[in-house]
């Protein structure tokens, strides 16, 4: 994402103000840019926050969609946010940057305080980052062109990604509960060893010619007819 050198004047000018009145405020170019890049990180931030608000409520919002519908919304500010690692001068920017971060992998937090993820949260939020940065590049530099939709790919790379994390958590919780000893199974008795409920209502019915028989040597038989 190439950027294009910016003077004190020209902010100046975009302010509608005199040239030396950003001198007040600011030491130089650099503290400028240092101070946009923080502020855009913390909204970036804010607005992960309020996915994840609503992810305790509705499964359809993932954070993935949230940075990427950010980026797309704001990319003059996203294109600065990344042009240069912060320095030991600007700790502010340092502490933005970091929240920002930490906002990312708060998706996976909350899939391995649900159980269903037990992997590295900090290296799968990277891979999830990566992914979606990288189309965002790709966007962004005009690379990419229709049919192809930047929005999909990078959703269908953070969903294979965390699909392939939980199935292998499922496949290691699986492979666990295969090396402990299997219950005891109750044995069970050959068919022909048991009871036949058909031989039991043919000797049932055997009984109850016998009676019919006898009841009608008696003279009874109108009696079970």
């Amino acid at each position: 994402m190439a950027t294009h050198a910016v003077t004190m004047r020209d902010l100046a000018a975009g302010m509608g103000v005199s040239s030396m009145t950003p001198h007040r405020y600011f030491k130089d170019e650099d503290q400028i840019l240092a101070a946009v890049r923080t502020r855009a990180f913390r909204r970036l931030a804010e607005a992960m926050d309020a996915a994840e608000a609503k992810l305790r409520n509705s499964d359809w919002i993932q954070h993935g969609e949230a940075y990427f519908d950010w980026a797309m919304a704001n990319r003059d500010a996203y294109r600065l946010m990344f042009i240069q690692p912060p320095t030991m001068e600007h700790a502010d920017l340092g502490a933005a940057m970091h929240r920002a971060r930490e906002t990312m992998a708060a998706g996976w937090r909350s899939l391995q305080a649900q159980g269903r993820f037990s992997g590295n949260v900090e290296e799968a939020a990277h891979m999830c980052w990566t992914a979606t940065h990288g189309v965002l590049v790709l966007e962004f530099s005009g690379m990419l062109r229709p049919p192809v939709q930047a929005r999909t790919i990078a959703m269908r790379a953070v969903e294979a990604m965390r699909a392939v994390s939980t199935r292998r958590w499922r496949r290691a919780w699986v492979d666990a509960r295969a090396d402990q000893p299997a219950p005891t199974a109750i044995p069970l008795r050959p068919r022909s060893q048991r009871p036949s409920r058909r031989g039991g209502r043919g000797r049932r019915c055997a009984s109850r010619s016998g009676r019919v028989r006898r009841l009608s040597q008696q003279g009874g038989v109108m009696a079970l007819a």
